[in-house]
């Protein structure tokens, strides 16, 4: 073992640590236990599978991260912990032991659950955690019990519906999304009630009838910055809604996610995006819509077929750009004109464009602009060997400073026919 896992057993007063030092396989599992390990986090791993009933038992039930180094020392605590369902016999969350001997990993921030039926209270009391995730199989006998009580600690939360295509064969695709339906409204009350600190949700594979709406009035309108909704039934209407209705409720949303689903045309999105009167927050603060894997993707590549479906939707991606002058992540391949616009809006775009009730930047900032432009290339030259986005800043700049100028001297000759 590592010299951070050389702790005299004797110092251990806590008798919790030992309760099945008579255990035919406790030696078995201290031994078989990553070098990397705490002792005092080991033996807690090693009641913790023991508890769990686990079988067979070893240590391939759980996937763990070790935190190896803070601060130029090794520690080896625990910092993401997993159960992995096929060693296990019952369902985690209904050993009353197993959040209480999870609160003395106190380095462990992230815990997945993918066999659940009851989340007790005693959630709360871990000390460290911030991210939670949960899978539900499809062919979950119950529906779950959410723990009463605001996990203020939580910023991240992820939720999965089903995972690595393990449905029940017996099950029709209308049942299983009957369920899920059932799932979803015990869920969601939960979730918009009790995250009020929460960062990124992510929401996979749920039923298409997903209540989008219960997501405007969510506790955690002020916080969250990412939001995935990927591998689902979402379509062009829903993207439409979220852009126009659940992103201006989002102050510092700045990702949105919804690949693999059902968005055939960016159209009704571009449609309802001009016609709405969206605040300056919501034009400034996207940064990322991921639509990879839609059916809409083939139809903005260069070789589609098509022409007059290609040049629509990507007329529709272009209007999106001008909207969102930071939007500068798609996940899709586009052509020439389009990537070009991804690029000025990564650029800075919104630096040099004004928009009503917005000032023009101050001509002596323009240095510190184009360092930074000239910087992001740099940053990206791997990805983007080219210098357009500076040469826009320097184009466009120009000719908007000729247009200052003007004014400015158009300001001083009234200034002085007024005095005079």
């Amino acid at each position: 073992m590592s010299e951070s896992n050389h702790v005299d057993i004797a110092s251990f007063r806590d008798p919790w640590l030992f309760r099945h030092a008579n255990h035919p396989n406790f030696t078995r599992l201290i031994q078989g236990g990553t070098n990397e390990l705490h002792f005092y986090d080991l033996l807690v791993l090693v009641n913790i599978l023991i508890d769990a009933q686990v079988e067979p038992l070893s240590w391939d039930a759980v996937e763990v991260e070790v935190e190896v180094e803070l601060e130029d020392q090794v520690i080896g605590r625990v910092t993401s912990l997993q159960f992995d369902r096929r060693y296990t016999r019952n369902d985690l969350a209904d050993h009353a032991a197993l959040f209480g001997a999870l609160q003395r990993l106190t380095f462990l921030t992230k815990l997945t659950l993918d066999i659940w039926s009851r989340i007790p209270d005693e959630i709360a009391a871990l000390p460290s955690m911030n991210y939670l995730e949960l899978v539900v199989p499809s062919n979950h006998a119950t529906i779950p019990v959410l723990p009463n009580v605001d996990l203020p600690q939580l910023l991240a939360f992820c939720m999965t519906f089903n995972k690595d295509g393990d449905d029940d064969s017996s099950l029709e695709s209308a049942e299983i999304n009957d369920f899920k339906q059932q799932q979803l409204q015990t869920f969601l009350p939960w979730l918009t009630q009790r995250l009020p600190s929460l960062f990124s949700l992510s929401l996979s594979e749920f039923p298409p009838s997903f209540p989008l709406q219960s997501l405007e009035t969510a506790c955690f309108q002020n916080t969250l910055e990412m939001l995935y909704l990927g591998c689902s039934g979402l379509d062009s209407q829903d993207l439409a809604y979220i852009l126009t209705v659940i992103l201006p409720s989002y102050p510092n949303l700045r990702s949105i996610s919804v690949p693999y689903s059902r968005i055939e045309s960016l159209q009704p999105a571009a449609t309802a995006v001009k016609e709405s009167d969206l605040p300056h927050t919501a034009k400034r603060s996207l940064t990322c819509l991921d639509i990879g894997c839609n059916p809409v993707c083939e139809m903005l590549e260069t070789d589609w077929s098509e022409q007059q479906e290609h040049e629509a939707e990507s007329a529709a991606l272009k209007c999106l750009f001008d909207v969102f002058k930071t939007l500068h992540i798609i996940h899709t391949p586009l052509p020439p004109n389009l990537l070009n616009l991804m690029r000025l809006n990564y650029y800075g775009r919104t630096l040099v464009e004004m928009d009503e009730g917005q000032r023009l930047l101050p001509k002596s900032m323009w240095p510190c602009v184009l360092e930074r432009a000239e910087k992001k290339r740099e940053d990206l030259e791997y990805v983007w060997n080219d210098p357009s986005g500076l040469y826009y800043l320097v184009r466009h700049g120009h000719s908007l400073f000729l247009e200052t100028e003007e004014k400015q001297e158009s300001l001083k000759r009234k200034r002085s026919l007024d005095l005079g």
